[in-house]
């Protein structure tokens, strides 16, 4: 069984715009535990059931791939094949296309500052945070090799440039 870490964290949210306007919102995010039962070593059974997790989500394994109801997971505990590499994929970038338009429609353009990430970027990435914050520090924050949502093809890390009115 893996248990995640469970508390109650409080959390500010602060954004300026060119104009010298701020807001600011506090909130509380709560993060309750979750426990997942994985067969011995990630094997997998011979109807392909690699899991259950704690709500009776059944996890399967196809091609070295893990996955609930056919939604692809990579996380700390269901790694993807080194091999894996979609790229961006057009699903996801047909969507953010789409909210490219309407955020400049308000003068706000979206710009993708972290989309897609190779097994090569996400090993060096990963290993240069724990040559700089150590191995426990850089866990919290970051995920291993294979263990990226960013090697999925479906993450992208978003950033708004200042408002263009």
């Amino acid at each position: 069984m893996i248990q995640q870490k469970k508390g109650i964290y409080n959390l500010t949210y602060e954004a300026n715009d060119k104009a010298g306007n701020i807001t600011k919102e506090e909130f509380v995010l709560t993060v309750k535990e979750k426990v997942v039962t994985k067969l011995k070593d990630n094997a997998t059974s011979s109807n392909g059931i690699a899991g259950t997790t704690k709500k009776g989500y059944k996890i399967e394994k196809k091609n070295g791939i893990y996955y609930t109801n056919n939604i692809l997971i990579a996380n700390k505990t269901y790694a993807l094949p080194s091999t894996y590499a979609p790229g961006l994929l057009p699903e996801l970038n047909n969507v953010f296309h789409e909210l490219k338009a309407a955020a400049l429609e308000d003068g706000i353009e979206l710009k993708i500052i972290s989309g897609f990430r190779s097994y090569h970027s996400q090993n060096s990435i990963y290993n240069n945070y724990v040559a700089r914050d150590g191995k426990e520090e850089a866990d919290a924050y970051s995920a291993r090799v294979s263990h990226s949502e960013h090697q999925t093809g479906l993450t992208i890390l978003g950033i708004t440039s200042e408002y263009q009115n």
